[in-house]
């Protein structure tokens, strides 16, 4: 509707009165009639002009309090006003109506509205007032009631436009319909619905409160309903109901109606709550959209924050295609809210004037082929989240707004978060499947707080994501990711960006098995990770970037795979309870190693390792296998390429089958380099090492020279007790002389 309403009492009385007729009889000599005196129509259709139409036989006065539809005569007509008039009271029964037309009506004291009646063969017909478009107001009255079926209806495509001076009420059974604008001028609650206040199809109702009054809109019973389901095929247009103030009167319990491209707007300043008596329904009819810009085949439910603790139901069971959007410029949803979508309907929840949606809890079902779709930045705290299997097709559920976590949630299906998210507050997601990366695979998340997925996967098909993980802020930001399945993987194939907290060590990844193939950036501190991990799986490899200044440090089983790149000079170490394998041709390049528990390199199998520098502490512990003479290619080789090497802790030795075969058997005097250091090396490891094989001991001696460390066997002893040996005794107890080849006696 083009027609703007005006903002002060004084225009629309002007517009409306002229002066007063009273004044005129009495400046003409004439006398006044009487003060409020009873005038009654006396038949069924004509116009108010006409004398004979009333009792009286002469139209009403201004001190008239009309009665139209109380005579024999006055029932299921009506009355059309022809001129201007202005009246003391008017009161419409026996389904009879008053229609104004271009004409303008003043009633100085009450409006009422009351009843129906049947015309013969039933058709029920309403008491009414019909309302029609004029330059100025069409109708005033200082009180409207419509009560026990009555209707006021605002005629026309341009629609009348009408105020009430004090208050107004519909009463169980009625309504307010049509295309117009109704103002209200009182103070307190002005407008009091227990009936229905229902747009035409393709009309514009518009309710403005120009004083300090209040709407409410479930009135006295909570059963008042703004029914806005009409929907006109042939201008493809629906039915739109604008509510212009400060807010309500109390909260609402009703029921709100929404047929295809219908707009409620509720311009509230101070918003409004919805109880959890309260319902929202999307009609039979096509599409409803709670929200600011959307396309125009949607309809939608705009303005003031609401608050939200009712049902709100997407769409009409049985029936595909709807669509329901809440995106008032503040959305909350309580914990009694129950959200439900249904087959092939779609539930938006913000919009463009939405500045955010807090979600407290509550339940959210979505049937087999529907969709909820948060589009607006969303703080969730709780809630219970189904579909009807955890297939994207069997309900689809999508944070498609920016999203900050603060609480614990279920997911019963799936989920997708497609939009980048922060975890504000502890939170824990229980979920069958969640999609962390979301349906375009580059969110970003935010994890300053503990974070806790339980789920089966954390993608549509697979447990991959390829997003974004930054986990660097303070000493809580943590990811733990459970997989129902003990034996399951998940593969970080995005960037993993870490930070410690000062010189405190931090876990920041736990849970099940990852897989890095992407990027793992730790850019200061001590960042942790306890999940067992595996650094480059297949030929898919990944880049580990650890800044001057900064560790990693892994904390469970830990391979690192030969095709990883390392980049960087930070340190990588090996944590208490660790268990590292470093592949065979795996190179740190600049980032240096701290061993404190199990260092191996390609574990049971032959290989050579680098790294910058290197640090073995006294809880470490260094495997090597030995399983020929070349170093590298048949016993492990672990080259320091930048600094020293530090030693401490123990050393193990393990002998290793021969191409599969029998275990290889060193001779006493073989010696084999193990550790080579270009910046040199210190210390010494805390043991003798000694290896079992069967029967037999291989007792080594460690060699440390300035740049390298050398195993050499010193002698082989058979178990104490084997009768077996018995006749062995003079040749196990020999050395190889290397020169020349002559079995000597072990020197003592």
């Amino acid at each position: 509707m083009s027609r703007t309403l005006r903002p002060t009492r004084s225009s629309r009385t002007r517009t409306i009165a002229p002066a007063s007729t009273i004044s005129l009889l009495v400046a003409a000599g004439l006398a006044a009639p009487a003060f409020a005196q009873p005038w009654h129509w006396n038949t069924d259709v004509g116009l108010w002009t006409t004398p004979g139409n009333w009792v009286q036989l002469a139209p009403p006065p201004e001190t008239a309090n009309v009665f139209i539809g109380n005579t024999p005569a006055a029932e299921n007509g009506l009355v059309s006003l022809n001129t201007y008039a202005e009246i003391a009271g008017l009161t419409i029964t026996n389904g009879m109506a008053l229609y104004t037309h271009s004409h303008s009506l003043r009633v100085n004291g009450d409006t009422v509205i009351s009843g129906t009646n049947l015309f013969p063969g039933g058709t029920l017909r309403r008491s009414a007032l019909h309302v029609g478009a004029t330059d100025g107001v069409s109708f005033r009255t200082a009180r409207l009631t419509i009560q026990s079926g009555g209707q006021l209806n605002f005629d026309g495509n341009s629609g009348g436009y009408a105020t009430v001076d004090d208050s107004a009420s519909i009463g169980v059974n009625s309504l307010i319909t049509g295309h117009g604008e109704l103002g209200f001028y009182g103070h307190g609650t002005t407008l009091i619905n227990n009936g229905s206040i229902s747009p035409g199809p393709g009309s514009l109702l518009r309710m403005q409160q120009f004083g300090a009054g209040r709407f409410d809109l479930d009135g006295s019973s909570g059963d008042g309903q703004l029914d806005l389901s009409l929907y006109n095929a042939a201008t493809n247009s629906g039915a739109s109901l604008r509510l212009d103030g400060t807010g309500l009167s109390d909260s609402f319990g009703g029921r709100i109606l929404m047929g295809a491209r219908s707009d409620l707007h509720m311009n509230l300043t101070e918003g409004w709550v919805a109880d959890a008596s309260s319902e929202i329904l999307s009609s039979l009819s096509n599409v409803v959209v709670l929200g600011g810009a959307f396309p125009d085949s949607r309809s939608v439910i705009r303005g003031g924050p609401i608050d939200f603790s009712g049902l709100l139901r997407a769409g009409f069971t049985g029936i595909e295609g709807h669509e329901l959007a809440l995106a008032s410029s503040q959305i909350t949803l309580r914990q009694a809210a129950r959200i439900e979508v249904t087959a092939g309907s779609t539930l938006f929840v913000g919009g463009a004037a939405t500045s955010g949606v807090l979600i407290e809890g509550g339940t959210f079902d979505v049937a087999h082929g529907g969709n909820l779709i948060f589009s607006a930045p969303t703080e969730i705290r709780g809630g219970v989240f189904s579909t009807a299997g955890s297939g994207s097709a069997e309900g689809f559920i999508n944070f498609n707004g920016e999203t900050q976590w603060r609480g614990n949630v279920t997911i019963d299906g799936m989920a997708h978060q497609s939009a980048n998210a922060t975890v504000a507050a502890p939170s824990v997601i229980n979920a069958t499947a969640f999609d962390m990366d979301g349906t375009s695979g580059d969110t970003i998340w935010n994890v300053n707080s503990s974070l806790v997925v339980n789920t089966q996967r954390i993608d549509d098909f697979s447990s991959r994501f390829d997003g974004t993980l930054n986990i660097t802020a303070g000493l809580l930001g943590r990811l733990t990711l459970n997989l129902a399945d003990p034996n399951e993987s998940w593969q970080m194939n995005g960037t993993m960006n870490l930070a410690g907290s000062g010189g405190l060590p931090v876990t920041r990844v736990a849970g099940s098995h990852m897989q890095v193939t992407g990027n793992l950036n730790v850019t200061s501190g001590i960042a942790q990770i306890t999940a067992d991990t595996t650094f480059s799986h297949g030929s898919d490899s990944a880049t580990i970037t650890i800044d001057a200044g900064a560790t990693l440090r892994m904390r469970g089983h830990t391979v690192v795979g030969s095709n990883t790149l390392f980049a960087g000079s930070g340190t990588l170490q090996n944590g208490v309870d660790g268990d590292l394998v470093l592949n065979s041709g795996v190179s740190l390049s600049q980032v240096g190693l701290v061993n404190n528990s199990l260092l191996r390199i390609a574990a049971d199998a032959p290989g050579i390792a680098s790294v910058d520098r290197f640090t073995s502490t006294a809880t470490a512990v260094l495997g090597v296998d030995i399983g020929g003479i070349v170093a590298g290619t048949e016993h492990d080789l672990f080259l320091v390429t930048g600094g020293s090497a530090i030693l401490d802790g123990v050393l193990n030795v393990g002998l290793l089958p021969i191409g599969g075969g029998s275990t290889f058997a060193p001779v006493i005097g073989d010696e084999f380099t193990i550790l080579s250091a270009l910046g040199g090396v210190s210390g010494v490891f805390s043991n003798d090492p000694f290896t079992q094989v069967g029967w037999l001991t291989y007792d080594w001696t460690i060699i440390y020279n300035p740049h390298t460390v050398v195993l050499r066997l010193d002698n082989i002893v058979p178990a104490p007790g084997s009768v077996a040996l018995l006749g062995l005794g003079g040749l196990v107890a020999v050395r190889r002389r290397r020169s020349s080849g002559v079995l000597e006696p072990r020197r003592s």
